[in-house]
């Protein structure tokens, strides 16, 4: 019973997808819950031949974000400020 309701949970997460992309910083982590207690979180990111599997090295969606970002060449820091708005991003120079 309980993984049904977890795969609901998660076909809602397909149906808005954009809402939970890894790759916009301003997006935030779907979070899958049980007996009103959150048990995980989950993202969405459009996977291609040249990108799978790379999104999925690390358990938070945040550290997933920031290595991503890195490959890209963007300081991305996850931290909030008192508005509850993402830092913005820097972009690294060679």
């Amino acid at each position: 019973m309980e993984s049904i309701y977890l795969g609901n949970q998660l076909k809602q997460l397909y149906g808005s997808a954009k809402l939970y992309d890894v790759e916009n910083s301003n997006a935030s982590p779907y979070h899958l819950k049980l007996h009103g207690k959150k048990i995980g979180e989950v993202y969405s990111a459009k996977l291609t031949e040249n990108n799978f599997g790379v999104f999925n090295i690390f358990s938070q969606m945040e550290l997933n974000r920031v290595m991503l970002f890195l490959r890209k060449g963007i300081v991305y820091l996850p931290e909030e400020d008192h508005q509850n708005t993402p830092q913005p991003e820097r972009h690294i120079h060679t």
